[in-house]
């Protein structure tokens, strides 16, 4: 009988049986971290998002960038005009043309004497006529 006060050591395995696998009853909290795991690298997965911004943000500031084009006419818009700013200097010896040309306006003014000369010069062919009629 002996062996059954020892039995229990026999059987005593199957009373500590449960440590053997409750590694299998814990073993959910031993893997439980990749179940979620995707919690703790989920940001990662929708990180873009919160970042994404910065991707198309340049599209955002964009217009900054090509905004001096649209301005840009203002710059150069006096070249545009600046014609008509210099244009009077375009035409302006139109202005003063007649400047230039005007010593022919009063041109007969300066010959003119040649054509009245007969006149100043007659008076000699009337006083070398012997008659008294120019000759």
């Amino acid at each position: 009988m002996i062996w059954l006060g020892l039995a229990w050591l026999g059987l005593a395995w199957l009373g500590l049986a449960w440590l053997g696998l409750a590694w299998l009853g814990l073993a959910w909290l031993g893997l439980a971290w990749l179940g979620l795991a995707w919690l703790g690298l989920a940001w990662l997965g929708l990180a873009w998002l919160g970042l994404a911004w910065l991707g198309l943000a340049w599209l955002g500031l964009a217009w900054l960038g090509l905004a001096w084009l649209g301005l840009a006419w203002l710059g150069l818009a006096w070249l545009g005009l600046a014609w008509l700013g210099l244009a009077w200097l375009g035409l302006a010896w139109l202005g003063l043309a007649w400047l230039g040309l005007a010593w022919l306006g009063l041109a007969w003014l300066g010959l003119a004497w040649l054509g009245l000369a007969w006149l100043g010069l007659a008076w000699l062919g009337w006083l070398t006529s012997t008659d008294g009629k120019p000759s």
